[in-house]
């Protein structure tokens, strides 16, 4: 019970889920688990995008519910009942739900976010042209061998590039028990279009639920 308390503290005081973005992102899956007493299925889940960012999070709960009416269950997106910044209690958030006939609660929202740095070093590189001669250098004595030989060198500067992981998880809570039913944790460059990284993400997400026969 204490974790399901702590996940519905109130809405606006939970971390952000994806507000900043800017090409193409990829998403892929850290960890997850299912709670091995939950041997049923869901068809009805309640959709809880959490930012502060009112359209991020619509973005999100609307793809979340096309992408789930397209693996054959049912969507309630909230931000048609609640908004991201005043206080929701946690009560209200289930009550809500269940009046939606929904099963499940899906919860998902950012928890960490650092910037990686990659170096590519430097490089010089040079080639000869000509006739291959032996030291010491014979090829001086003549003027054809020596027009016809050239060093040349290519210098590549160091590159540095700096992107942004976001760490963010989602987890599925039972409406009737409020115990948690299933949780995940992935990571997502975040480095393109809003949209992008949202179908990235969800994919990843239905994918695994699939794979632990939720639905």
């Amino acid at each position: 019970m204490e974790m399901i308390m702590n996940s519905f503290r109130p809405i606006h005081l939970l971390m952000i889920f994806i507000v900043l973005v800017s090409g193409c992102s990829t998403a892929h899956l850290t960890g997850s688990w299912k709670s091995p007493e939950y041997v049923k299925t869901i068809d009805h889940v309640y959709i809880v995008g959490i930012a502060k960012n009112a359209v991020s999070r619509r973005l999100f709960e609307d793809e979340f519910e096309k992408k789930l009416r397209t693996a054959g269950v049912t969507g309630h997106v909230s931000y048609q009942d609640f908004a991201s910044d005043p206080e929701t209690d946690k009560d209200i958030v289930i009550e809500k739900a269940r009046q939606k006939g929904a099963d499940s609660i899906l919860l998902t929202r950012m928890i960490r976010k650092r910037t990686e740095t990659v170096v590519s070093p430097g490089r010089v590189t040079g080639y000869e042209t000509g006739p291959a001669y032996y030291y010491p250098s014979p090829y001086y004595r003549s003027y054809n061998t020596y027009y016809t030989r050239r060093y040349e060198t290519i210098y590549e500067p160091p590159k540095v590039a700096q992107y942004q992981i976001a760490t963010v998880e989602s987890n599925l809570y039972d409406t009737t028990t409020k115990e948690l039913i299933w949780s995940a944790q992935l990571e997502t460059t975040v480095e393109g279009s809003l949209q992008k990284m949202i179908d990235d993400y969800i994919d990843v997400v239905i994918r695994d639920m699939k794979e632990k026969a939720l639905f």
